[in-house]
């Protein structure tokens, strides 16, 4: 992750301390977002780090029988299939096994 701009860290330093509760942080951040202060990026990865806040492991887990994973060995014309069918946007590399 790129390090945070200058902009945000001064709005940081200034809400320190201040914020009450996760939404008044959520509040904070949509403010930063309008006023240009963070990108559109980051804003999204923080409203979906906020949606997962309160949910447990077994809620946002993937179980291994289910994931779509690649042995080192696949060779490369297989996983750009893999990733054309799936559509996701990473996919685990293993040596051995998963």
């Amino acid at each position: 992750m790129p390090p945070l701009p200058e902009s945000l860290k001064k709005l940081i330093r200034r809400i320190q301390g201040r914020v009450g509760s996760l939404e008044d942080l959520i509040e904070i951040l949509k403010k930063a977002h309008s006023d240009g202060i963070i990108s559109s990026d980051l804003y999204a990865i923080n409203e979906r780090l906020f949606q997962i806040a309160d949910k447990t492991v077994d809620e946002v887990m993937v179980p291994r029988v289910d994931m779509v994973a690649v042995s080192q060995d696949t060779p490369a014309s297989e996983v750009i299939e893999i990733y054309k069918k799936w559509g996701f946007s990473k996919i685990p590399v293993y040596r051995k096994r998963l």
